[in-house]
């Protein structure tokens, strides 16, 4: 059998008085700043589109084809299907 022991003499005292900076917000209260929208934002071609909206489309290509449109996504930082995009834009410009 344990027997409870007696930790009065190492128990902090809480304090009792309220934190300054903690009574001037209110739960509940916004901040006047505009509040973000969570996750990512669309990525479509045009404003307010979203990827996930377009339709798939499956190719096959030759390795070199594919590891040149990595490397080519990689460097420009942009996503693989807009350079596809870009490319079929320039194809019907010429």
């Amino acid at each position: 059998m344990t027997t409870r022991e007696d930790y009065t003499d190492r128990l902090l005292v809480a304090q009792t008085q309220p934190y300054p900076l903690l009574s001037v917000y209110r739960m509940g209260e916004t901040s006047s700043k505009a509040r973000r929208r969570v996750g990512r934002p669309p990525a479509g071609a045009q404003a307010g589109e979203k990827v996930k909206d377009y339709p798939q489309l499956s190719i096959r290509v030759p390795e070199d084809a594919r590891k040149k449109l990595q490397a080519m996504s990689q460097i420009s930082g942009r996503a693989q299907w807009r350079v596809i995009n870009d490319a079929i834009e320039c194809y019907f410009r010429e």
